[in-house]
């Protein structure tokens, strides 16, 4: 989470898992601030939460939050999904047939935040056209690479 336009995050995770409370791999966990309510391994379908009301996330101007699509996994297998797209990270002190590698996750968000107001008026939202631009760019290169 990158504040106020800062260049380096302030807070930085080890991973969508740890975030949710499901360290060592999502699997379902339900509690009244974070939580994974769907974990469908075989489909790869995951829907998590994470409710910041005890540890609040202040920012004055700006907020980006970022996620990063890494994995860790068999070599192999993971040459042989991603093919030409496979970049294989060395993994330190773990097996050496497992790698680290950049995945293709698709991700949706919807945050909330309080603020007080007044407020200076809100940019137009996009438009669904603008939002979904390169949509269908995105699902021809997963469905190449059966994703």
């Amino acid at each position: 989470m990158y504040f106020d336009g800062e260049e380096h995050p302030t807070i930085c995770g080890t991973g969508a898992e740890d975030y949710v409370g499901c360290s060592w791999g999502l699997r379902e966990c339900y509690t009244p601030h974070q939580g994974c309510v769907l974990c469908d391994r075989e489909n790869s379908l995951y829907s998590f939460y994470r409710w910041h009301t005890c540890d609040p996330i202040c920012f004055d101007e700006s907020l980006k939050v970022a996620i990063m699509q890494m994995g860790c996994g068999d070599r192999e297998a993971a040459k042989e999904r991603l093919g030409e797209h496979f970049v294989c990270y060395p993994t330190a002190g773990v097996r050496k047939n497992l790698c680290y590698y950049d995945r293709s996750d698709d991700y949706c968000s919807v945050a909330y935040w309080y603020q007080t107001l007044p407020t200076a008026p809100f940019p137009p939202f996009p438009t669904r056209e603008e939002r979904f631009k390169d949509i269908s760019t995105h699902c021809e290169i997963l469905k190449r690479n059966d994703v």
